[in-house]
């Protein structure tokens, strides 16, 4: 028999079957046996097997088992950015070069390249400078995974060269990252699962079968549809349940049509169905639907969301119990997204029929996960240190005392939970989202999003929704109707650091968004009935925004505090089902909510191997300048621009420390923070801080409000101490208008910050920054002006001119503009130190990296000082201390406290979960040679330890590191005295590995009378800046005198108190702890004539609680009225001073952090309980009825809306 015959009868053979199986599908399917079921629900077969086929849209060719479809893959660029050329536009063309620099070292270069393979069009050269020759080339691989490219570039040492990428082609781009070159000095003044198969998840072959389905029509739906991959795009996941899922692209793309239905079945159970989808959006044409077998109506659809992954979706199908049904997958639609997805059909009992769909009561008090307790299964609960990147891996921030059981803390950047969206179905009609929050801090509100306590929403579609808080702690619910983007907000603020119950609430029959506010409704807005909720396919997150404003490497629009008990409801909650809500929680806890524990405490950081341990520090997250150190009542006070939210800038506010001595140190409550109704809405920026003439410490701050213009002004916050009696200043009320406010004239408008105020005689005096600018715009340099009063309300200031004019044409590191002035005597001596950071500076690698100063002669009588001379001189010839605030001791002495720069990596501080800390304080005065002399404060001697070295007489080089060969440390004071003999650069090497891989030198080079630290081996992370730091330090002939702290990451070095260096190590290894002298040449010719080391200790000693008292001991409130009790926790140095507050009859008086609200007539005992040591104070509250009076409802607005 001929081909052509065998190839006639297939054909035949094939029409035949087609018919047949089409003939088949005419009649009406008969209910399966059991009778809620269908056949191969799921697609579990891997095939469609139990499901009728026709077309050509299925066949063996869709079922798979790869795991990967599409071009998945990553750039493995280094760390966080690289270059993409033309952010893969290939329609971009350009070249790029780095600056000039001489290539030195070993001549040996790598970088990291990817995108097209182009050498002509598409590279990177080595070019020379001198000639413009490209020296060596490399282009991409053809992909835009990153490959390293090597070059010995050894023959051209010596030669002025750049880096040069180039990209002259329209059908290509080319990628560049992590370019490494050797080190030398710059040529440019650098510092560097009940329905059958529901889940598709059978693998028997059945021709023209799905099992458990049927294929109605068309050529869309076949067993070739059925996948096994696993990703759909770059890294994107389908999220499908089990081996196989239905994906009719797979087989014939978008332009086949079919449709594919389930055998019928009785709809039993709670009448809930729930199941996957994916795919395109068309709902007339590409759907899912429950039609009723009786009459084909179809009672329920849902069609895709233009994307392959799967969300969950749900219908009530309750009405139609008992009723014969099955399920119809429809693709009528051709063209882009012109294909449907499906997968796990539950048809029988649906776990989210009662309405609540999910519920996290965060019980878990451990682990990182927390269970849903409508499905019961886990979600990952994300947070910086479970990772173990920089010590030991950590759980989230669990706390015992929640609402119900236990609660999880937000840091406020790291902690997030993650419910994917084919594990919960989306709300459409209706919603309720609510939860217990007792938030910690509220966040700037970039870009105008919320914090997001539970979202699943893409504001720029319009999809999906948030419930959250912004500004200030108001809050609400934002949804999109795939039209139109709906906010509901309140008014009623959410308070921090205490417990409170919010609804939202949205029902798209009526249009009515309603928020609740601790069972009460705050707020409402009316939308057009019939507006639902169009589904977002992103994740449901708790915590994290899922379009949060990306800052720094750094997502914004996170929950910074306690959650508890958070759930999601697909229906809208009445007001009375809300109220008796809150009402049981109330009850269950004998209406005394818990105190909220909402502190993070500085422990969790003890054991980071970077996190200095005896200087200064914020307890966590961000800080900046320090600012205001005062004196008072035998304690002194040191504030900081501080943001807890996490390592980054946003939304400054006041932190607080309090120490004894200056180097044991506490954390206090912050003493300002930015509010919606004051001055700075924006942040409390820097300044200072006096004791007024009334003894009464008083804040002067930069409020920032971006109302006005200029946006900087000054305010002034005072202590309630007289009111109170707390000594440690925990509690400030800022004035409720700015005290000062820039005017023209007053140097460069919008240029008004950072006040500084001292007392000459019967006047007060105040410094504010800014800069000048002649005629023509054109800089003159930065100035400090002055303001005068003798006013001790601070209220009337009177402008006196400018206390000194910097000459930036002449010294352009001083900046445009100043920053931070001080102005503080020098002893005696009659000479004043007048000291600044630049800022506006000519090359932003300047910016915030060093202080300079002036020493002169200040006139009170003109306001104005005068330099004895005109140059600046660098405080710190490091490039880290910067933020210079200052004192008067009261034994006299000038002490200066400063930030040290973390300057690392936006991901490494991500990891670490702190950026920055404060220098060491240091004294500073005035010398008989006409120099400044500076060294660290005797009170540091406090924190040594055991001494590990012990030389006092001549002895070798040879010999001293032979003796401290044994000696290892990475918290350490060096007092080293030496003699150089004939060496030129001689000093010390710390934070050394044992064969020098990592090392940080500290030396003296006598031929140009140096002090300099060599970084080029401190860490062998590439990432990380290195180099050379230093400057001029003249010791004449005197021996080196070497005063060093090493504390982790944190090198300090002093010189013969003349000259400071403060510095940054961050070694990789374990073993860079030792010490070693060093010197360049000659070291047999170096004496050592003392060597003194000692372990040093941390300045944060635990000290226990020992008891508590309460004050007022007794107290009479009017019904409606509150007031405010001061627990004194003793020891005065306790480390930890929180109390958990109790009532023992809340129906009378409540308590919330001390804050007394009388309730109705009647006795209640407040309790204060100790965090630390569980020891008790009381004091009696006794509520009397309020007086006959003419007074206004609600006269002191402590009702939270406008009753009255």
């Amino acid at each position: 028999m001929g081909m052509r015959s065998i190839k006639k009868i297939t054909v035949i053979i094939s029409t035949f079957l087609l018919v047949l199986s089409t003939v088949f599908t005419m009649y009406p399917q008969t209910v399966v046996q059991a009778a809620n079921t269908i056949s191969n629900p799921g697609f579990e077969t891997g095939d469609l097997s139990g499901w009728t086929v026709s077309g050509t849209a299925f066949s063996e060719g869709d079922v798979s088992s790869e795991t990967d479809y599409w071009n998945k893959q990553t750039f493995n660029q280094r760390n966080f950015w690289h270059i993409w050329g033309g952010r893969g536009d290939n329609g971009k063309v350009g070249v790029m070069q780095s600056e000039t620099f001489t290539l030195g070292g070993d001549g040996q270069i790598d970088f990291l390249t990817g995108g097209d393979n182009d050498i002509n069009n598409l590279y990177v050269a080595l070019v020379r400078d001198s000639d413009g020759s490209e020296l060596m080339k490399a282009t991409g691989t053809g992909t835009d995974k990153y490959t390293k490219v090597n070059w010995d570039a050894s023959e051209h040492i010596g030669t002025v060269v750049r880096i040069k990428i180039v990209d002259t082609t329209t059908t290509g781009h080319i990628n560049l990252d992590d370019v490494n070159v050797p080190p030398m000095p710059s040529l440019h003044e650098h510092v560097e699962p009940s329905i059958f198969n529901h889940d598709f998840e059978y693998t028997a072959l059945i021709p023209y079968q799905i099992i458990g389905w049927e294929i109605v029509s068309g050529d869309a739906f076949s067993p070739n549809s059925l996948v096994h991959e696993n990703n759909f795009s770059q890294g994107d996941k389908f999220h499908h349940v089990g081996n196989y899922h239905l994906w009719n692209f797979k087989d014939g793309g978008d332009s086949q049509v079919g449709e594919l239905q389930s055998e019928i079945f009785t709809l039993q159970g709670n009448g809930g169905i729930d199941f996957l989808i994916g795919g395109g959006e068309d709902i007339d044409h590409l759907y899912v639907s429950l039609v009723r077998a009786s009459d084909g109506v179809e009672l329920f659809k849902e069609t895709g969301r233009n994307t392959e992954k799967y969300q969950r979706a749900f219908w009530d199908a309750s009405a139609h119990i008992g009723e014969q049904v099955y399920i119809k997958i429809v693709d009528n639609a051709t063209g882009g997204w012109g294909h449907i997805n499906v997968d796990d059909f539950i048809v029988y009992n649906s776990v989210y029929a009662g309405g609540l769909i999910g519920h996290w009561n965060l019980d878990e008090g451990t682990g990182t996960s927390t269970i849903d307790q409508i499905t019961g299964d886990s979600d990952p609960v994300y947070y910086h240190l479970t990772e173990g990147i920089y010590q030991s891996a950590q759980d989230p921030l669990w706390k015992s005392d929640g609402v119900s059981n236990s609660a999880l803390l937000f840091d406020g950047y790291s902690t997030w939970i993650t419910r994917t969206s084919n594990e919960i179905p989306a709300p459409t009609d209706a919603i309720t989202v609510e939860a217990w929050v007792a938030p910690r801090n509220f966040e700037h509100g970039d870009e105008g999003r919320l914090s997001a306590i539970v979202n699943q929403h893409d504001r720029e579609e319009k999809e999906g929704f948030i419930f959250g808080n912004y500004r200030h702690g108001t809050w609400g619910l934002n949804f999109g109707t795939g039209k139109e983007w709906r906010e509901v907000m309140s008014d009623t603020l959410l308070p921090l650091n205490e417990w409170t119950y919010v609804v939202a609430t949205y029902d798209s029959a009526s249009g009515e968004a309603v928020l609740y506010q601790n069972g009460k409704k705050v707020a409402s807005s009316n939308f057009p009935a019939g507006e639902k909720i169009k589904p977002s396919v992103k994740d449901l997150l708790i915590g994290k925004n899922n379009d949060g404003m990306w800052l720094y490497g750094f997502n914004m629009n996170m929950f910074s505090g306690l959650l508890d008990e958070v759930k999601v409801y697909n229906q809208a909650l009445s007001p009375t089902d809300v109220k008796n809500s809150y009402d049981s929680y109330l009850n269950a806890l004998g209406g005394n909510l818990p105190t909220a524990d909402v502190k993070i405490d500085r422990s969790i950081l003890a054991d980071d191997v970077n996190r200095p341990q005896f200087h200064m520090s914020p307890p966590t997250s961000w800080g900046n300048e320090p600012g205001g150190p005062i004196y008072f009542n035998g304690q002194y006070h040191v504030f900081y621009q501080s943001n807890p939210r996490g390592p980054f800038w946003n939304h400054i506010r006041w932190g607080h420390l309090v120490s004894d001595d200056m180097v044991h140190w506490r954390d206090v409550d912050d003493a300002i923070i930015p509010g919606r109704y004051d001055v700075d809405p924006e942040g409390a920026w820097a300044g200072g801080a006096v004791i007024d003439d009334a003894g009464v410490p008083v804040i002067f701050y930069t409020a920032g409000d971006d109302r006005d213009f200029p946006n900087q002004r000054i305010n002034i916050a005072r202590s309630t101490y007289l009111e109170d009696g707390d000594n440690d200043l925990n509690h400030w009320e800022k004035n409720s208008e700015v005290i000062l406010d820039q005017k023209e004239g007053e140097g460069i408008m919008g240029e008004f910050r950072d006040p500084f105020v001292f007392k000459d005689g019967n006047t007060w005096f105040m410094l504010v920054t800014s800069g000048k600018q002649d005629a023509n715009g054109d800089s003159i340099g930065g100035t400090a002006l002055v303001y005068s009063t003798q006013d001790a309300s601070f209220e009337n200031w009177t402008f006196e001119g400018d206390l000194f004019v910097g000459d930036y044409n002449q010294f352009p590191t001083t900046g445009r503009v100043w920053e931070l002035p001080i102005l503080l005597p020098l002893g005696d001596s009659g000479k004043h130190i007048f000291l600044i950071n630049p800022a506006k500076t000519s090359r932003d690698e300047y910016q915030s990296r060093y202080t300079y100063y002036w020493i002169g002669k200040w006139d009170p009588a003109t306001a104005s000082f005068t330099p004895d001379d005109a140059t600046p001189t660098l405080l710190d010839v490091g490039d880290y201390f910067t933020g210079p605030a200052g004192m008067v001791t009261p034994d006299g002495r000038t002490v200066i406290h400063s930030i040290t720069q973390g300057r690392r990596p936006a991901n490494d501080d991500y990891n670490a979960g702190y950026a920055h800390n404060y220098g060491l304080p240091v004294e500073v005065y005035y010398r008989a040679d006409g120099r400044l002399g500076i060294e660290p404060i005797q009170e540091l001697d406090q924190l040594r330890g055991q001494q590990l070295v012990n030389i006092t007489q001549d002895t070798s080089f040879a010999d001293v590191n032979q003796i401290l060969s044994s000696v290892n440390g990475d918290m350490l004071e060096i007092e080293l005295v030496l003699d150089n003999g004939s060496a030129n650069e001689t000093g010390i090497s710390v934070r050394r590995s044992p064969n020098g891989e990592e090392e940080t030198i500290l030396y003296y080079k006598e031929s140009s009378k140096e002090l300099w630290v060599n970084r080029t081996k401190s860490t062998l992370d590439p990432d990380v800046e290195k180099w050379y730091q230093g400057g001029t330090v003249d010791i004449g002939s005197e021996d080196i005198k070497l005063n060093v702290y090493v504390d982790r990451s944190e090198i300090n070095a002093y010189l013969n108190e003349l000259k400071s260096l403060t510095t940054r190590a961050y070694p990789t290894r374990n073993d860079s702890t030792g010490i070693q002298l060093w010197a360049n040449d000659n070291s047999q010719t170096v004496t050592v004539k003392s060597l003194k080391v000692w372990e040093m200790n941390s300045a944060y000693t635990q000290v226990n609680a020992t008891g508590v008292s309460l004050t007022p001991g007794t107290m009479e409130l009017i019904e409606g009225d509150t007031e405010r009790l001061t627990p004194t926790v003793s020891p005065s140095n306790a480390t930890n001073k929180e109390v958990i507050w109790t009532s023992s009859n809340p129906s009378v008086a409540t308590v919330v952090n001390g804050k007394v609200t009388a309730k109705s007539v009647g006795t209640a005992t407040i309790t204060g309980t100790t965090r630390d040591g569980g020891f008790t104070g009381s004091s009696t509250v006794t509520v009397i009825q309020e007086p006959a009076h003419d007074e206004l409802v609600n006269h002191d607005f402590e009702e939270p809306n406008l009753d009255g």
